[in-house]
Parts: structure tokens; sequence; C-alpha cells
């Protein structure tokens, strides 16, 4: 695909805007990378001036990787000097071109102009678990202060008896904190005045959204239900239901507005359909009317679906006045507890991933800010631009001055719009395409039609399929219309689909389930039929991981899991959710939990039967026979008398003293390392994903570790937290080239693609559950109510509501086709369509959607299409299109039989049969290492200990621990910034000298904590006793040694800031704190964090602060130990900075 197609060069254009519209597998990548360097070429502007927005990291991975690799491929080139220059300094900046998601690029911003935005300069971006507990927080403490308000008191109670609960009401509120962008909107053209202003704006949006659902085709339908009606009592003029329906069709005329209409079409619908809402066969329409009439009794039952979900009976006002006062008192209470949010976080310094957008957008109406950010960015890409927002719009294009500076080029597909979820609008989408179009004109709406992903027969499927499910699209209901794929793949492999129809559990039990009907179709695949697949214009037999099972919720997970592990089959979870409550994450937790209280009998069970000491329940029963207060104690006596447990004892004594003092993440790799828990784990089916989970627990610990003055007991509630709250944390994610099948989400697979695709349960209906509070841009805060004032009648929908989930039905329904078109577009040669049978697919099923193109029968074993499908053929550098006919023979499949399974007993013979015997030595190439400053500096002062910490994995706080001896150096260990550590390396030895009694790294801690804040000496009393106070420091520092702690840091900070250097540091204004610095050093990666990096012309400054407790003849010799560290920042600075001059 190095050839440009004629649409691609097309797209290359950069002198204006322009929006593309790319076809599943077009080249979209390919094309933002060759547009990006295109401009960088032929411009004289820095790479810093161009903004490209991706979706994903990843995928700004992706974009960047493709770049720079365009960018070496370029220098290797044989070019002219003078390119070549040029291409060299692109090379050296893209280490800080701006590639990146929104997110990262709006912290860029925040960084750059913190004072405007109102923030921390040094502010945190914070996960969504810290969020939570904050929220938690917050919420609790602003419900408590209500509830002891006389005034406020009543109201907050008449809440609460309509959720039913305090924590109905906190879960709700979470909830409406978490959406407060879209409650911003609403309060402002909603709930602006009193209740009977927000009542008028009930009724006027009620009446507007009434008229756009149903106006249009209300003649249609009343004109079709006629003809329907004429035909019945042409067959029979006395039928009752005809009688009926004519006399209430021609009341329709007689109605002025479109409520009185749609009254008496809903009473028409009780003569005219059935109890499930389908028009009458029995007593109205015969059998040869009933087929003849299909096309308008489908129109019909669509239209009454969404009329019969409006309640026309109840009282309006009254209900809307309720609602009004419920939304009013709801949003009082949310008010009080966002505000205490951001208290917390504004104390805190952090920012959530909401506020990232929010305080971009607001400072972008900065006068200031946003000229600054117009002279700075001259050419903005963003792609997968139909999964943006209006936030995002509106941080956009103000920078190019709503288009009249600068160029924007967007790219995305609104037929892979899936993520609503996320606050993701279609109408955006279609929004900037009219800006770009009423400026540039039509030229500037260009699209990628060509697709090098699928094979024939599944370019042609797809568009026999969507080309019909697609028609006539509704804007309302964020439906879009279709764009044909044109088929550019040229191999020979014409591709395949086949339908997977498991046995139902209704029916016999020697039907095969689907699960294991999937399982034995890959075996199949693998084993037997080895189809051939196109990669990297070689054919070869399909293996395990070319095959990708596809599913639309993570809960089918489980059940492919216990199938492949029957059959051997060697499988990846990507991205599966439920991290927390995978049964290792419970064995660690258990662990910790026996450490923090030996009197925790679950916990101490669930360890000894776990893989870290593996005892079997027949022992269990034994200890409990034996005397004692707590299963601790039964064990202990049991080893008395059974001496073969006395290691254990030991082992379990061992880790308690050493928990009780030294950081979990040592704790952790510890037990992780004198236990079996890791191998049993790995020899496992899905031992890969199992280690990759530890392995992420392991740095998530780290970090944790990390945080200032955390302890164990912290660490429990922690994880018991995460596990009992936190359900939909992703597994870790494996290298998708790994020699195994891969499971993940249909989401997860947006963007990726594979030789086999099995989309799974198809026939499982999309269920969407109502929550007890919608927030919606347009509607407002919407909720059942109860009907009358008791709280225990039934509750009844307000007709906003019923209006609001009738569109959200619909655009669900238009979404879930989407769904289907990105799983079965994810294919390149192979697709199958895995289901459940039924004898009638729901229509919120990917099965129900395509029988509504494609007739199933029960008797036939296949299904036969016959198309056209258009072909793009190079030849000889040369592009043309023809359209082809095309026969596409679908087989359906109920059971396999395999001749003989060998259940993949050995992995190893299926990725090489010729087993070669090497015998010679053995030699250790590492490769990809992380070195961070702190290596270099402990092995300049000590090769062995080096040896020890980070090849043996043994520290000398372990080593002295093995050798415990109370009488323990006070030698200063010298202290390094913890996060340069990755999460492979044990950090350095803490020492347990005290001066004044509390820990020296403590101090150390806090004076780099106060520097990277710039806190001035007269905010220190202030800072320190804020800090000081927080209850992490009660366990170990009392009240006296805190005094001590806070008057010496003073002390030692008010000589440096009197000091001359400080003076220096001090008059720089382009600098960075905390600065991170990570490059590639032939198989090497060399990291370290700064802790001030100083910017000058031709200059670069490091300082770097040290806190030792020494004397001052021994400054020379520290002085000395240190230069090694110092030399290693300013090589990767000099690597990376090629103009600067000195350092």
């Amino acid at each position: 695909m190095l050839l440009l197609t004629p649409h691609q060069q097309k797209a290359l254009e950069y002198k204006h805007h322009i929006s593309l519209t790319a076809n599943a597998g077009s080249g979209k990548t390919f094309v933002l990378s060759k547009r990006y360097l295109q401009i960088v070429e032929n411009e004289d502007i820095s790479l810093r001036e161009i903004a490209a927005i991706t979706f994903t990291d990843k995928a700004a991975s992706e974009l960047y990787k493709r770049i720079a690799t365009e960018v070496e491929d370029t220098i290797k080139k044989d070019i002219s000097r003078d390119k070549l220059k040029k291409w060299n300094q692109i090379r050296r900046q893209l280490v800080s071109a701006h590639i990146s998601t929104i997110h990262s690029f709006c912290v860029d911003v925040l960084r750059q102009f913190p004072v405007e935005a109102k923030i921390d300069a040094n502010f945190t971006p914070i996960d969504q678990i810290t969020s939570n507990e904050l929220i938690e927080l917050a919420v609790e403490e602003e419900i408590k202060k209500i509830f002891q308000n006389e005034e406020k008191n009543s109201e907050i109670k008449k809440v609460i008896r309509i959720f039913g609960s305090k924590n109905s009401l906190s879960e709700v509120i979470s909830n409406l904190i978490y959406e407060r962008r879209k409650i911003s909107t609403i309060q402002n053209h909603i709930y602006k005045n009193n209740i009977d202003n927000v009542v008028d704006n009930y009724n006027k949006i009620y009446d507007e959204y009434l008229d756009k659902i149903f106006a249009d085709e209300l003649r249609d339908v009343t004109e079709k239900i006629g003809l329907l009606n004429d035909d019945v009592l042409k067959n029979k003029k006395d039928n009752k239901y005809g009688l009926e329906i004519e006399h209430l069709l021609l009341k329709i005329s007689e109605q002025n507005k479109l409520k009185g209409k749609l009254l008496i079409l809903k009473k028409t619908g009780s003569y005219l359909l059935t109890s499930k809402n389908s028009v009458r066969k029995q007593g109205y329409l015969k059998n040869d009317s009933y087929l003849q009439f299909s096309e308008e009794r489908n129109l019909i039952e669509e239209f009454y679906e969404r009329l019969l979900k409006l309640n026309f009976d109840i009282n309006e006002e009254v209900t809307n006045k309720k609602l009004a006062e419920f939304s009013l008192s709801l949003l009082n209470i949310f008010q009080s507890c966002l505000e205490n949010y951001e208290m917390r976080k504004t104390e805190l310094g952090f920012l959530d991933y909401e506020d990232i957008l929010l305080y971009t957008k607001d400072i972008i109406s900065n006068p200031g800010v946003i000229s600054e950010l117009k002279k700075k960015f001259k050419y903005i890409m963003i792609d997968e631009y139909q999964d943006t927002n209006e936030l995002q719009y509106n941080i956009f294009l103000p920078i190019l001055d709503y288009l009249k500076k600068g160029n924007l080029f967007i790219v995305g597909d609104e037929k892979q719009s899936i993520y609503s979820f996320r606050d993701a609008d279609l109408k955006i989408f279609s929004k900037t395409k009219n800006d770009i179009m009423k400026l540039e004109g039509n030229d500037s709406l260009l699209s990628l039609p060509d697709s090098f992903r699928m094979s024939p027969v599944i370019s042609a499927f797809t568009n026999y399929v969507f080309r019909d499910l697609f028609s006539n699209p509704n804007p309302l209901y964020n439906e879009v219309a279709y764009s044909e794929l044109v088929c550019a793949r040229n191999d020979d492999i014409k591709g395949r689909i086949e339908i997977l129809s498991a046995g139902n559990n209704d029916e016999a039990d020697e039907e095969i389930t689907e699960p294991e009907l999937t399982a034995k179709r890959i075996l199949k695949l693998v084993n037997e039929d080895k189809w051939n697949i196109n990669e990297q214009r070689e054919e070869k037999n399909i293996q395990w991981q070319d095959i990708s099972i596809l599913c639309r919720r993570r809960k089918y997970f489980k059940e492919l899991e216990t199938a492949f592990v029957k059959y051997r089959i060697p499988f990846t979870i990507v991205g599966g959710q439920g991290f927390y409550q995978r049964q290792p994450i419970y064995d660690i937790y258990n662990y910790f939990s026996f450490l923090l209280d030996k009197k925790n009998d679950t916990a101490l069970i669930g360890i000894l039967r776990s893989p870290f000491f593996n005892l079997p329940d027949s022992t269990l029963f034994e200890v409990s026979l034996k005397p004692g207060e707590s299963f601790w104690q039964k064990l202990k006596n049991y080893s008395v008398i059974n001496n073969r447990h006395n290691s254990l004892i030991k082992t379990l004594e061992e880790n308690t003293k050493l928990a009780s003092s030294s950081e979990v993440s040592f704790v952790l790799r510890k037990i992780f390392a004198e236990s079996p828990f890791i191998s049993t784990l790995a020899s496992r089916i899905n031992g890969k994903q199992e280690i990759a989970n530890l392995q992420k627990l392991i740095f998530i610990t780290n970090n944790y570790s990390q945080k200032p003055f955390t302890t164990l007991y912290d660490y429990v509630e922690y994880l018991k937290g995460a596990i009992e709250k936190i359900n939909d944390e992703a597994q870790s994610n494996l290298d998708l080239d790994s020699f195994a099948v891969k499971i993940m989400t249909l989401h997860q697979a947006k963007g990726l693609e594979f030789p086999a695709v099995f989309l799974y349960r198809c026939s499982e209906q999309n269920i969407s559950r109502s929550k007890k509070v919608t927030v919606d841009k347009e509607f407002g805060v919407l909720s059942k109510l109860p009907a009358d004032d008791g709280y225990y009648e039934d509750f009844i929908e307000p007709p906003l509501l019923s209006i609001r989930n009738i569109i959200n039905s619909k655009k669900d329904e238009a979404e879930l086709k989407r769904l289907l078109y990105v799983g079965i577009t994810r294919a390149k040669d192979y697709l199958f369509i895995s289901s459940t049978k039924e004898k009638n697919y729901g229509k919120k099923s990917f099965m129900g959607i395509l029988s509504s193109v494609i007739k199933f029968d029960d008797e036939s074993d296949t299904i036969n299409i016959s198309t056209k499908f258009k072909r793009l053929i190079n030849s000889d550098e040369n592009f043309k299109n023809t359209i082809e006919d095309i026969d596409i023979n679908i087989p359906v499949i109920n059971s396999i039989e395999l001749m003989s399974v060998k259940h993949n007993e050995n992995i190893e013979d299926l990725i090489d049969k010729k087993i070669k015997i090497n015998i010679n030595q053995i030699v250790d190439h590492p490769s990809g290492e992380i070195i961070s400053a702190t290596k270099i500096a402990v092995y300049t002062q000590c090769p062995l200990k080096y040896k020890f910490t980070y090849d043996l994995g043994l520290t000398k706080l372990y080593e002295n621990y093995k050798n415990y001896d109370k009488t323990k150096s006070t030698e200063k260990v010298y202290e390094f910034n913890p996060s340069e550590f990755d999460q492979d390396e044990d950090p350095t030895e803490k020492n347990n000298s005290r001066l004044g009694n509390y820990p020296p790294e403590l101090k150390g801690k806090l004076i780099h904590n106060i520097l990277q804040k710039e806190k001035k000496y007269e905010e220190l009393d202030d800072y320190l006793n804020s800090i000081l106070t927080e209850k992490n420091y009660q366990i170990i520092l009392n009240d006296k040694t805190k005094n001590i702690l806070k008057e010496d840091i003073k002390n030692d900070l008010k000589e440096f800031y009197t000091a001359s250097i400080f003076s220096e540091i001090n008059s720089y204004k382009n600098y960075k704190n905390e600065f991170e610095v990570y490059l590639k050093e032939n198989d090497y990666y060399l990291y370290g964090i700064i802790d001030k990096i100083i910017f000058g012309e031709n200059k670069i400054t490091i300082v770097d602060y040290k806190t030792d407790n020494i004397q001052k003849e021994q400054i020379k010799d520290r002085v000395e130990n240190y230069l090694p560290q110092l030399n290693f920042y300013a090589y990767i600075i000099m690597q990376l900075y090629n103009n600067i001059e000195k350092i």
C-alpha cells in the first residue's frame, strides 16, 4: 500500500480545511502520517506548531511510531545535503511533537497557563480510583451537613423518600458529579429561573420533540392504516375492527393539534394491534393480504412501538411541576457536594479527567490565552472525529478562530461511531463538516472508500447488509448514511463467512452449546482446515494468533475461558474486566489482611489454600480441631505436633514483622520470591494473562507505595475498596502478537484487524438498564416519580422522560447497527457469526438485525446471496474501478466433528515441528532494560550492592532482616527520587536511624515536595501544618516530633532561601520542575526525573536537590558520589537537545 490511491492523494492537500470520511481499512493512519510529514517538509514551521489529536494513547503511539519510521527511512535515502539537514532537524523535534490524545493536549495547555486557569501550577491528574474516593467523602460529608441544617433537611428527606435510601441518593449524586458538564449546560437553559419557568421550559421541549418524532410520519402512517383497512372492508364490509378503525381515521382530520391526532391514533391501535403490538391477522387481515402488506405492517408497527410509550392519561401540569421541584432540590444537593469535591481537589492540587477538559475550555475564552494558542498552532489534525463531543469542538475551533485562521483536518467515519456512553456526539461531526463546507465548498469534503483490509466476500457482504440497514437515516436518532466499501485487496484469498448456530438450552441436552461450538470450530480451523491468510503480502496457514473472538459484553469471557481451557486452546483476554476480582488478587489481599491482623481467620485460611502454600482442605480440617482462639493459634499448635509446617509458621511471622516497617511493594516482591505463587499461575493455560495481571498489581502497588505516609492498613483498605467497588478495571493487556487466540470486546477491537473474526453471542439482546436519574443536555434532569405523595404507590414517567426514552431507544438501535458494522469490518479473510438458535431473534440482537436483511431458513444449511461489488484494481501503478458479480455462500453450522483432537497438548510443536538442539553456551544479551539514574548511582557506589539489588533481586534491607541485629548502622543512605524506580526495581534500602525521632527520609521527601511546589518561606508554617495533620502522620509522629521536624525543615530551607545560589536559580523564568527524561540508547532505555531543569538560549542547567545530613568536610567526597548521576542526566539531555552547547 505504498502507492497512494487517487483518494489518498487528494487527502494530502493541506492548503485548505478538509473533512475526510475514511472507510474501515482505508489506510487513514497512513494518510495522517503522510500529510503530517508533507506539511513539515514543505513548510517552514516547527513540529510544535502542529497538533495531531487521536482518540487513545495507543492510537497516538501508533501514529508517532509511523511518523518516526518514515522520518528514519527518508534520512537513510540518497537525498541532498540540505534535505538531510532538514530531516535531521525534524527527527530532533519529534520528541516534543504534539501527537497525543485530547487530554494530553489539554494538560499541556493547562501547564502553560496555570495562572489563567486558576489552578496549582504543579497540579496532579488523578485516576478514577482517587476521584471516586474523594467524591465519596465529599458526598457523605455534605449530606450529613444538610441533615443537620433545619432549613434544608426537609428538602433532602423528600428526595431520599423518592430514592428509597440515603445510599441510593449518594450513588445518584456521585453519578451527577461525573456528569457535571451536562448539568452545567442544562442549568443555564432549563433551570435558570423559578419553578414556573422550569415547567414552561418542559412544555416547550415536550412539544418540540413530540413534533420531531411523529409529525413527519403521521400522514404516511395514517394512509398505510387506511390502505390495510380498505382491504379488510373490501373483503368483509361488516368487519368490527375495520368499521371502528374507519370511524377513528375520519376523526383524525378533524383535529388541528398533533397531540389530538396522536390520541386518536393510539385508540385506533387498540383495534388494529394485538396484545404484542403487531397488526392483527386473526379476525382482520387475510393470509394473502398479511403477506402482501408486509412493508406497510412494518412501518405501522414501528410507529406504534414509539407511540405506545407515551402516557396521555396523566396530568401533565401536575407531573411537570413535581419533576421541576424534584430536579431543583436534587441540583441543590448536587451543587453542595460538587463544591466540597472541588475544594478537596484544590487543597491537594488534583485535577480529575473531566476537569482537564473543562478548565481548558474555560481558559480558551481568555483573550491572552487564545491569542497565544492561535500563534502557536498553525495546523490541527484530529483523528476518530466521529467520537468527539461539543466540549472538544469548543476547544479546537476557537484556536483556529473558527476556521478563519490556520488549518483543520478532521478524519473519521460516522458508521463507526460507537462511543455514545462516553458522550460522543455525531452531530459535532456533521456540524464541523458544514462549517468547513460553507468556507471551502464541497471539494473540501473528501472520502477514502477503498478498503485494503477485507477480502472480496466480506467486503461484498458488508455492502449488501449495511446498504439496507443504513438507508433513509434520521439524524434525530443518530442514524447515518452508508458509504460503499470498495475492495482494494489484490491477492487470491476470496474470503469466507460462516454462521455457527448452537443449540438452545431449552432443547435437547446433546446439542452443543455456543462456547463449545466456537472452541471446536477454532480447533478445526487451525488443525484441519489450515486455510490460507495473507500476511505482509505472503500467504500462510492460519494460526492461533490470527483469530479473535469479539464480544459485546465482558461477561461472556468466563464461559469462553472455560471452553478454551477444556480444549487446551491458547488464549489471551485483552483488557478483560474484573481485574480486582481475579482470584490471585483476592489471594494477595488475603495475605496482606492477615499480616495486618493475625486474628483474621478468613484471610489466613484463604492464603493457606492458595498457591502461596497449597495446603489441602484435609490438613485445614485437622488444624481446625486443635485448641486456640484463632486459626493462627490453632495452626501454631498443630505445627508443634506436625513440624513439617514449621517453615510456614516462620515465614508468616517473618513477614508480619517486616510488613510493619517496610514498604508494601517490597513485602509483595518478597512473598512472591519465597513461594510457588508465580510458578503455579504461570503453569496454567492462561498463565501469561495471570502473570501480566500480577505485573500490573506490582506496578499499582509501587505507585501506591510512593504516596507519602501510606501504611499497611491503607494498602489493605485500598485493595478492599477496589475489590468491592471497582468492577470495570481492565485486566492487563498482553501483546496482540502473542501466540494465542484473542478475546476482547467489540469496543476494544475498534481500529484493529484480524485474519479470522468470531462475532460471539450474536443472538443476545441488547438490554438497556434505566437509571434512577437521567441527565440529558436537551431534556434536563429526569426521573420516575411517585404517582401521588405517598411514595409507596407506583412510579410514573413524566412526559419528558417518555419522549427522551423514545429517542434514546432509537439511538441505541442505530448504535447497535454501527457496532455490528465495526465487528464485521474487523475481519480480513474469514468471518464467523456465532449465535444460539432462536425461533425469532430479537430486533435488539445482531441476529435480529441481520435477519431483517437476510432471510434465515431453519431447514437450509446454506444461505446464498448474489450481489455486485466494487473493486479497485492496481495495474502497473494505475488504479481503476471495476464492478463485479459475486455469489456468497454462507454455511450454517450446528455441530462439528473433529477428526482427532490433539487438544493442543504441545503448543511448541505447533510453532515449529522441527526440533533443533543447540549445545552451545547460552549467552545472555539483555535488551529493553530501563537504566535509571538511581541504578547508575548505586553501581558507582558499590558494584556488588548493584548485583545484589538489581541482578539478584536482594536488597540490603532484606539481608539485614534475615541477619537481624538490633544494633544497626546509622550511616545515612544517599537519597534518590523514589519516582525513578520502575516496576521491576527494588528501592535502595532505608535505614532506621532517627533525627529528632522522625524518619530522615521523611524530611527529605517534604523538602523535595516544598521545592517542587515552590512554596515561599512565609507559607511553610501553613503548608507543613496542613500536611502534618493528616491522619497518616498520627501513626509515626507525635506532636513533639512533628514540631521538631517542622523546625528542622524551616531552618534548612531558610538557609537555602537566603543563599545566593537560590536567588540565581529563582531568577530564571524558563524551567520545569520534576522533569522526566527518557532516551532509547541501542538496546537500553535511559530514564530519570530531574528535580529542576532551566532552559537558556544555548545552555541548560540541571538542578538536583540533596538533603543528606553530613559534615562540611564530607561535602567534597559526597559530590564525587553524586557526579555520575548528574553526568547521566547531562548525557540524556545532550542527546535530546542537540542545539544545546553547554550544560
